[in-house]
């Protein structure tokens, strides 16, 4: 079995062939997480998700680009006035297993304050809007403790305050080639690998980066393992010109999580359709190839993975 870690179903693009896209992964042994990015799509996984004995499960939150800073442009907005008290509600449900799609999101504000904003020089307006994503996301990781779930982080152009809130909240930390973390997410200095291997092993899980990369992701790899996240890689590294492959080979595979967060980037042979999470088999196959092990191998573990940060 495969599990999509990361996929939008509820998603307008499929409403023609919801129920076959469904049936088709689960009938090849592949079950999915639908993530929430606003309350109306939070509540759609979840009624999905109830129409299944297993197999298909939800997430529930609030994406970091709304629809008061990019005018209802996105699925991912939700309305400027959002009651978070409807997420808080919807966490509790029993086919919840995360909580998000959140975390920053400096990249997509960045365009939207060229290019419809107009704004080129002051940056009072983006400022505003970083502050409003920050607060937000500190309501996330709230509600995450409070039902006990893990975070499903989005992060784009914004690690370094992305990384200053995760230690805040749960400890500063320092890069495992030089030191050990222990259960608490803290580190002791030590030589030993297996040492390190075990003490890893021992991280509380508190959530996945989802759709991980981009500028500022690998150099701080390292943290996000050592305080206890999961790392997940989308159908972008079957891509010719993915370059990445060294720095997913240092990632240990029993923390990667496979995700298609379909309908958007289609692995290849399908890049530039439709995605789907019957496609994660060749995200599977891909990194298979990139670590030098058995897709039966990166199957099992992935999913094993996947069943102990989601409890499923």
């Amino acid at each position: 079995m495969l599990i999509d870690s990361h996929t939008h179903i509820q998603f307008p693009e499929f409403d023609a062939d919801r129920d076959a896209v469904i049936k088709c992964a689960l009938d090849a042994g592949i079950w999915m997480v639908n993530v929430g990015t606003n309350v109306e799509s939070s509540k759609k996984a979840v009624e999905l998700a109830r129409k299944y004995k297993e197999g298909v499960y939800a997430s529930v939150g609030i994406h970091p680009v709304r629809d008061e800073i990019s005018n209802g442009a996105s699925p991912h907005d939700a309305s400027t006035d959002y009651n978070f008290s409807l997420i808080e509600e919807l966490a509790r449900d029993p086919k919840v297993v995360g909580i998000g799609e959140t975390g920053l999101d400096y990249y997509r504000n960045q365009e939207i304050q060229n290019s419809k904003f107009k704004i080129q020089n002051d940056n009072a307006k983006f400022k505003i809007i970083k502050e409003k994503q920050k607060k937000l996301f500190l309501k996330h990781i709230e509600l995450a403790r409070k039902v006990d779930k893990p975070l499903i982080i989005h992060c784009r152009e914004a690690h370094n305050d992305l990384l200053e809130i995760l230690q805040t909240q749960y400890g500063e930390v320092q890069p495992p080639t030089t030191k050990s973390f222990l259960s608490s997410g803290r580190y002791t200095t030590t030589n030993s690998l297996e040492v390190r291997k075990s003490q890893r092993a021992e991280v509380e899980p508190r959530g996945v980066m989802h759709f991980f990369g981009g500028e500022g992701a690998w150099e701080n790899m390292d943290k996000y393992l050592a305080m206890g996240f999961y790392i997940s890689l989308a159908g972008v590294i079957t891509f010719k010109n993915y370059g990445h492959h060294e720095d997913i080979k240092r990632i240990p595979l029993d923390r990667i999580l496979v995700e298609t967060d379909a309908p958007y980037v289609a692995p290849a042979p399908y890049r530039g359709k439709r995605n789907e999470p019957s496609y994660i088999k060749f995200v599977a196959e891909k990194l298979a190839e990139i670590k030098g092990v058995s897709f039966e191998e990166v199957e099992k573990q992935t999913s094993a993975n996947a069943k102990k940060l989601f409890s499923i």
